[in-house]
This record gives C-alpha cells, sequence and structure tokens, in this order.
C-alpha cells in the first residue's frame, strides 16, 4: 500500500495534479443543473429567454415581418449612385400590430406610362431582426397608386428562416407633389 502511495506522489510531483483524478487533486466539481450560472445572449438568460435583463430584448423562436401603414421619406438625385436615370432612397416607420422600419434604394428607369424602380431594401422588426431583399415595381404608373412595389426577402438574421422569399407588397396613393416630400401608405405580406 506504501508503494502505491509513493508511486501516485511520485506521478504527480512529475505530472503535475492534473495526473489525479479531479475529486483528489482538490479541483471542485462541477455544479448541479439548479446551482449553474445562466449563459447570456444579448441580455437573454439561457434558464428563461422570455425574460430579458433590462433594456434588452430576447429573440423570438419565429420572426414576424413588419407590416401595416406605413409614412416616411423619400430623396431622389439623377444620374448618381450608378443609376443612369435617377436614383432613389425612401426611408419609412410602420406602425401597427407588428412596427418596425423599411428603408429602400435603387435605381429609377423610364417607361412607356410612368417609371419603374429596381432596388434592394432593409426591413427591421421592434427586436432588431433585419430582412433583406429585392424591390420591384412602378413608380407613377397609375395615379391611384403612384408607388407599387414588391418586396421580395432574401436573407434574415432571424434564426427562423422559414420568411425568406416571402413577399411584400409597398403601397402609397400619396407620394411626391409637396415640398416636404412625406408619404405614407401600406406595408403588406402577399
Amino acid at each position: 500500500m506504501k508503494r502505491a502511495l509513493a508511486a501516485a506522489l511520485l506521478v504527480v510531483g512529475l505530472m503535475g495534479a492534473s495526473a489525479l483524478p479531479a475529486s483528489a487533486a482538490g479541483t471542485p466539481k462541477s455544479p448541479t443543473k439548479s446551482e449553474a450560472k445562466p449563459t447570456t445572449n444579448g441580455g437573454c438568460t439561457s434558464r428563461d429567454p422570455s425574460t430579458p435583463r433590462k433594456g434588452a430584448t430576447c429573440p423570438t423562436a419565429t420572426a414576424t415581418l413588419p407590416t401595416g401603414p406605413v409614412t416616411g421619406t423619400e430623396f431622389f438625385d439623377f444620374g448618381t449612385n450608378g443609376c443612369s436615370f435617377v436614383f432613389q432612397e425612401f426611408s419609412f416607420t410602420i406602425s401597427g400590430t407588428t412596427p418596425g422600419t423599411l428603408d429602400l434604394e435603387g435605381c429609377v428607369g423610364e417607361q412607356e406610362i410612368g417609371f419603374t424602380f429596381d432596388g434592394t431594401f432593409v426591413l427591421t422588426d421592434a427586436n432588431g431582426t433585419k430582412f433583406t431583399g429585392t424591390a420591384t415595381g412602378s413608380i407613377f404608373e397609375s395615379e391611384a397608386v403612384p408607388l407599387d412595389l414588391t418586396l421580395t426577402v432574401v436573407t434574415t438574421t432571424s434564426a427562423d428562416k422559414s420568411l425568406v422569399g416571402s413577399q411584400l407588397s409597398l403601397t402609397s396613393p400619396d407620394f411626391g407633389g409637396d415640398d416636404t416630400r412625406t408619404l405614407t401608405g401600406t406595408l403588406a405580406k402577399i
């Protein structure tokens, strides 16, 4: 027995405490599940992701596209940003049960009646989840709906990728014509 103990002490002396089992080396045992400290993810705890730290928001299992009434502004400039005719930007706030923001930019082209729009968008929900994609449609093709765009989601920062490929319709009956460049309209899922 003394020889075994002496051999163990020699091994420990040569190799350090890592040669002994954790309990023999004085290493504390792993905490039990109830003793474990929660991990954080942007202020959310692994124990209860529905309860964020003050001022933080927790990611949800499923994402929802912001839709509803929109108000915003637009800006345009001739022949800039790679556009042969007009470069145009839109910035909207979405109100309603699924609020958010919508920013679009792209090129306006000429057609027989009105203009075409070909660009990209970033749609951000109230939790900061982003949806990006393409925006195409018409401007001033119809007097009743001077802005009529289709938005197609290509990527998202959400873990829920089921909304990739979704389409939204952005329409505005109140577009241009005043010096403030304020627009109102609707963003709806198609």
